[in-house]
C-alpha cells in the first residue's frame, strides 16, 4: 500500500463523515459553527488540526500530476492554507465562519464533502 492508498482512505473517510454531518445535521453544524466563530480558542484549535493534517499530508504526498493523486495535494495544500489562516487571521476567519453559516451553505458544503469523499474511497478500492 503506498502513500497516495492510504491518504485517500483516510481522507475519503474524513470527507465523507464531515460532509454526512453538514448534510443531514445541519442545526447543529450552525450551532458549532456559531460556537467556533464565538470563541478564539476553539478558532485556534480548529487552525491547528487543519494545519497539522495539511502538514502531514504534504509531508508524505505532493504529487502534482495529472489524475485522481492530485485530489489528495489539493485538499492538503487546501488544511495548510486553512490552518494557517484561522491562526494567523482569526478576525477574517471568524467573520468568514459566521457569514458561511446559512443552511443552504452547509448543505451545499455537505455535498461536496460526501462527493469528494466517495471519489477517494472508489478510487482505491
Amino acid at each position: 500500500m503506498n502513500y497516495a492508498t492510504v491518504l485517500a482512505e483516510v481522507l475519503g473517510i474524513i470527507c465523507l463523515v464531515c460532509g454526512l454531518n453538514a448534510f443531514l445535521n445541519r442545526k447543529a453544524m450552525a450551532e458549532a459553527l456559531q460556537d467556533v466563530g464565538r470563541s478564539p480558542a476553539l478558532l485556534w484549535i480548529w487552525g491547528f488540526i487543519n494545519l497539522l493534517l495539511g502538514a502531514a499530508v504534504i509531508a508524505l504526498y505532493s504529487v502534482w500530476t495529472l489524475g485522481w493523486t492530485v485530489l489528495i495535494s489539493i485538499l492538503g495544500w487546501g488544511a495548510l492554507v486553512k490552518g494557517v489562516w484561522l491562526i494567523l487571521f482569526p478576525d477574517s476567519a471568524k467573520a468568514a465562519y459566521l457569514g458561511s453559516n446559512k443552511p443552504g451553505t452547509l448543505a451545499f458544503g455537505g455535498i461536496v464533502a460526501i462527493v469528494v469523499g466517495v471519489i477517494l474511497l472508489w478510487v482505491v478500492k
